[in-house]
């Protein structure tokens, strides 16, 4: 797909060819056209979005007998990452471990536990931008809507299984018992962005079955019809890319005393 700028005097020059045609749509199709040919040697083939630019052509009617082109400027868009507080769940559940012996010496137990982390990851949006411009320009009543929406969505889902640890040593005092607990911590974030759009020239025209002074085209700049109703040629696009992320977390280890323990103890101190 190409994209070809029409300069203001490619404009007055193409729009001089229609005399002949006393501006019959055809004739103002053909010249535009003509026009397209003399700068890339092709015709126009609709709209093209890029990192630069937006572009529509007159291809591309508002209704029979009216139709307009535009040059709009994208700047690069402004992403905002807002984080959402960690929420950590437990998975696999609990491991117990329990040492009843009467041994005076501190038993070692080691315990396997397996952590299972995934990741998952999705980005969606859908956002769109739209407006009315109208009013009445040197006589003629001309009204133009427009819009425009980007909808998107993917997601990739990463799952790793692994072992947290598969020996996991615990030092537990005779009637003591532990309980080792494995958490998932997972994360949420959200992204604005914001993508600025600046018109810097285009034309919305109409061609009338009836000549108004004398002329059957008529056309107004969009950028200067948005200046003068808004105040501004420019506008944003706005959205939320959603994540979400789910990452290994830890581990913890708690003990607590058996009944026995305090017996045990007392024993253990008059020997």
């Amino acid at each position: 797909m190409q994209t070809v700028h029409l300069s203001k005097e490619d404009l007055i020059s193409a729009f001089d060819k229609l005399a002949k045609d006393k501006g019959h749509s055809e004739g103002i199709k053909k010249a535009l056209y003509d026009e397209f040919v003399r700068q890339k040697g092709g015709t126009p083939d609709g709209i093209q979005i890029n990192d630069q630019e937006i572009y529509g052509d007159s291809n591309h009617k508002i209704t029979s007998n009216h139709g307009g082109m535009a040059y709009a400027n994208i700047s690069a868009p402004i992403i905002t990452p807002t984080s959402v507080p960690k929420v950590e769940e437990v998975v696999g559940g609990q491991q117990v471990a329990s040492n009843k012996s009467r041994l005076s010496a501190v038993s070692s137990v080691k315990i396997d536990v397996e952590l299972v982390t995934s990741e998952t990851v999705t980005f969606s949006t859908t956002n769109t931008l739209g407006g009315k411009i109208g009013g009445k320009f040197k006589g003629v009543n001309l009204e133009f809507s427009y819009s425009l929406a980007i909808t998107s969505s993917s997601a990739d889902t990463v799952t790793n299984l692994s072992n947290i640890s598969n020996n996991i040593s615990v030092n537990l005092d005779p009637f003591s018992e532990s309980n080792v607990i494995a958490y998932v911590t997972r994360t949420s974030t959200d992204a604005k962005f914001v993508i600025p759009i600046r018109i810097t020239s285009g034309l919305i025209w109409g061609n009338y079955p009836s000549p108004h002074q004398g002329h059957y085209f008529w056309g107004i700049s969009l950028q200067n019809a948005l200046l003068n109703l808004f105040g501004t040629a420019e506008c944003n696009i706005e959205g939320t890319l959603k994540s979400s992320l789910s990452a290994a977390g830890r581990i913890d280890i708690t003990s607590k005393r058996l009944p026995g323990y305090e017996d045990f103890h007392s024993m253990d101190e008059k020997s």
